[in-house]
């Protein structure tokens, strides 16, 4: 039986009315003030003439009020999106045409000419709603097989791509990641990542449904103050948020100190990385393995990924994983090749988009376009993309051992891998490095050709820092377009 996601949030809320249900810049919101807020913001949609044939987006930013109204739609089983920040640019009609939006919710003001309907709500912390109307939402069914939400990929590979999620799909989403966490009432979530990541989403609505609080950030705290002030235990964020906070100001590392759980997501996690920061934050860190499109597929202690810097975790139970070569036959258990992914969590294909869902979906399996390979124990190892494989000389190279190395290289902080193709159509081995204060390019480069030899990047340039999304994912392609621009070194 599927159960609606509000049938869980009610439950823990009659048990436990007074818990803490939300923490935010207004301070503690309880249990039964969020289900009262969440129903008679439910009934103002309603009163607002929307209906489950309506698509929303959501431009609320990180707070109570976007919490909210994922839950008031989702109550009411009309579908949503969301989009970065409540200050994005206002959403154009060649957006709704997209995304298939007839309304938006937004703190912003309407733009002269919105593209589609377009609502205004103020006060996105503690917003002031009316009296919900009991009777008539107790009247409302919940199908199964109705959309609530669509979440959108990072857009590295191939442009953004929507995955539709319909209530049985979300409810199997809920229960694994209760699950795999083991959420209750004591779990205290931080979100570091926005609504519109398909983890921020899924891992606040799933600590809500288990009777756990949600921590949203309130500035000008930083985090690691925060969460050790609230008793945080379970947050998630990408490699660059560990960089970030193991390079803070004046050289000093404070540690998070009820955190359980560190989920790290969107991006390679760097086996170095991955040393400093279980030795300096906390020991309790998470590599895991999953897409928009299937959820979490893999998962282990960091510490696997620093002993093997390619294995991305052991396939969870409720997942099927097989490596397979380009014609779709499974090869043998260590053996490198092609990762697909199925399980009851997956979607059956994508929003309004048919010719990816041909080109990624196939025989019930979700193809992720990475190359990998399994061991008997069920330790899934990912080498890179089919993408960014490079060829040379008749063998193929996969970027991210050659990354990991190349980091082993004194005075290299960053490090991006790439494939080049010349005027001949030849590939080169690319690399983009930002360096440590003071070290010297031409040093850098004889040192890294000394450690691969052969297999040393030929065209390589200096950055600042690399472009990454907001999941922490190197932008290749604008690599690319910069090797081209920078000069040869």
């Amino acid at each position: 039986m599927t159960k609606p996601l509000w049938d869980h949030i009610q439950f823990q809320a009659r048990q436990r009315p007074g818990a803490l249900a939300v923490f935010g810049p207004a301070g503690p919101v309880a249990y039964h003030t969020m289900v009262l807020d969440t129903e008679a913001l439910a009934t103002e949609l309603l009163e607002r003439n929307l209906t489950r044939q309506d698509m929303v987006g959501l431009q609320m930013g990180l707070t109570y009020l976007h919490l909210l109204l994922i839950l008031a739609l989702d109550r009411l089983s009309i579908p949503s999106m969301s989009f970065e920040s409540r200050d994005a640019t206002p959403v154009t009609p060649d957006d709704c045409r997209q995304f298939g939006l007839t309304a938006v919710i937004s703190g912003a003001a309407s733009p002269a000419e919105p593209a589609c309907r377009w609502i205004t709500m103020a006060e996105p912390h503690r917003p002031k709603l009316g009296n919900p109307d009991h009777a008539r939402l107790a009247q409302l069914d919940s199908p199964p097989d109705a959309l609530v939400r669509v979440m959108w990929s990072s857009g590295t590979t191939g442009g953004a791509k929507g995955s539709p999620l319909t209530r049985s799909v979300q409810h199997h989403r809920v229960t694994v990641r209760r699950l795999i966490r083991g959420f209750g009432p004591r779990t205290r979530y931080f979100t570091l990542m926005r609504f519109s990541n398909s983890t921020g989403y899924a891992r606040a609505i799933a600590v809500l449904a288990a009777g756990g609080a949600v921590v949203l950030p309130c500035p000008p705290t930083d985090f690691v103050g925060l969460a050790n002030l609230i008793g945080v235990t379970v947050t998630s964020g990408p490699p660059a948020t560990l960089s970030a906070l193991l390079g803070q100001s004046g050289g000093r590392v404070q540690r998070l100190e009820t955190v359980e759980f560190f989920e790290v997501l969107g991006a390679h996690l760097p086996a170095k990385l991955a040393q400093d920061a279980r030795l300096f934050l906390t020991p309790n860190l998470w590599i895991n393995y999953g897409a928009t499109e299937v959820d979490q597929a893999a998962t282990a202690d960091a510490a696997v990924c620093v002993a093997d810097p390619s294995a991305v975790g052991f396939v969870v139970p409720w997942m099927e994983v097989e490596i397979v070569d380009a014609s779709g036959r499974p090869v043998p258990s260590g053996q490198e090749g092609r990762v697909r992914v199925r399980g009851a969590p997956m979607i059956a294909g994508y929003y309004r988009n048919p010719d990816a869902t041909r080109r990624n979906f196939s025989d019930g399996w979700f193809h992720p376009g990475d190359l990998g390979s399994l061991a008997d124990h069920g330790l899934l190892r990912v080498t890179g993309r089919i993408e960014e494989v490079i060829a040379q000389d008749g063998v193929m190279i996969s970027a991210l051992p050659l990354e990991e190395m190349i980091r082993g290289v004194p005075g290299v902080r960053d490090v991006a891998v790439f494939p080049l193709t010349g005027t001949d159509g030849a590939q080169e081995i690319g690399a983009a490095l930002v360096l440590e204060t003071g070290a010297g390019a031409k040093a850098v480069r004889q040192a890294i050709s000394a450690q691969l030899g052969g297999q040393a990047p030929t065209r390589v340039f200096m950055t600042d820092a690399l472009p990454r999304n907001a999941s922490g994912k190197v932008m290749r392609r604008q690599l690319v377009e910069m090797a081209q621009r920078a000069v040869k070194l």
